[in-house]
């Protein structure tokens, strides 16, 4: 449908996107749906994934480093610091468990980080599986960068027979704070 194509960033959008990318379809998975990486990018240069998505940079994008790792662990880091100091530039931090609501400035950090990325390289948003945190993040920039109503964010975030993931209040935090910086 058209709302699973690129779309220009709203007006309330400070972001200075590559709107010349072709319009494509997404999500544009890069591993397979259901292993370790779940790794799938949701717009252009904004991926989602799991525990192992951080290693799969060299072989999906021409870019060699991750300009950013934001890892929303739970009980255990995601990411590892060495790997996330060897494959990005900036790596953040930010625990809470699956299920719980976005702690306060977790989204606003996020957000700095992909509007502050160069063009053409890529943020990586990762969790343990890559179903719940990491895709209410991304569903979150979404609605904020390209204006997507709720079912269209959802459907580039949500990996396929999963059901109930993202969980209800991790994505309605998600949605509520998207929701705050919309024109309606």
């Amino acid at each position: 449908s058209r709302d699973d194509a690129v779309r220009s960033p709203v007006q309330t959008s400070p972001v200075k996107m590559d709107i010349e990318t072709p319009k494509r379809i997404y999500p544009r998975w890069r591993t397979s749906p259901g292993d370790d990486a779940n790794l799938r990018e949701i717009a252009p240069g904004l991926f989602v994934g799991g525990v192992d998505a951080a290693g799969w940079l060299e072989r999906t994008l021409p870019v060699k480093k991750w300009h950013t790792i934001v890892d929303f662990y739970g009980r255990d880091v995601s990411v590892d610091g060495q790997t996330a100091r060897r494959r990005a530039t900036l790596a953040l931090r930010l625990p809470f468990l699956d299920g719980a609501s976005f702690p306060t400035g977790a989204l606003d950090l996020t957000w700095e980080a992909w509007v502050s990325k160069a063009p053409r390289s890529a943020l990586l948003l990762c969790c343990h599986a890559g179903f719940s945190r990491s895709a209410s993040a991304g569903y979150a920039l979404l609605r904020r960068t390209f204006g997507l109503d709720h079912e269209a964010a959802l459907r580039r975030v949500r990996v396929p027979l999963t059901f109930g993931f993202p969980l209800e209040e991790t994505l309605a935090s998600a949605r509520a704070w998207a929701e705050s910086y919309s024109d309606g």
